[in-house]
């Protein structure tokens, strides 16, 4: 699964988007392979933000900017805890069937699964569009948001509870 960029197409000129829509026709054209693309909305997580600003609050000493620092914070904590400001982000997912049950069996079919998804990153970037793999933590914040989105807006997956990923014991 890959997440992927966007592009602001209503700044471009005609020649500009045409071109890049025919560059996005060509890479989709030159897909033989099942994909599916989704747009998910999902909060903006300012976890990091406000880390950073209570740890730079810490060192200021100037009344002014930690009065400043303090309500950079309450106002970040606030939007988070209103779900003021969402983001929306892009997938494509694509998927290999492992065809066996030996170790043979499911290298092939990683290796088959590599080479789709460096296709896609690579026809995406000849678009203009960044993409990467997304990490457990974000599959798994991807997948709650699809099957319960009320829960995940209230209460999203955290980082400390990422549960490893299991593999049948022959496989490994």
């Amino acid at each position: 699964m890959l997440q992927v960029s966007s592009l602001n197409l209503e700044l471009m000129s005609n020649r500009e988007l045409n071109e890049i829509l025919e560059k996005y026709e060509m890479f989709l054209r030159s897909i033989h392979f099942p994909i599916q693309t989704t747009i998910v909305s999902q909060p903006i997580n300012l976890q990091h933000y406000v880390k950073e600003n209570e740890e730079l609050l810490e060192r200021t000493t100037n009344p002014f900017k930690r009065e400043l620092l303090e309500s950079y914070i309450d106002y970040a904590r606030d939007i988070e805890r209103n779900q003021d400001m969402m983001q929306r982000k892009r997938y494509i997912v694509t998927y290999e069937q492992i065809l066996g049950v030996t170790r043979e069996s499911y290298y092939d079919a990683l290796h088959s699964l590599e080479d789709k998804i460096k296709h896609l990153k690579v026809g995406l970037e000849e678009v203009g569009l960044h993409s990467e793999e997304v990490s457990d933590l974000e599959m798994m914040r991807y997948l709650h948001t699809l099957f319960d989105y009320n829960e995940s807006q209230h209460n999203p997956i955290k980082d400390e509870i990422v549960l490893p990923m299991i593999i049948k014991e022959n496989l490994v």
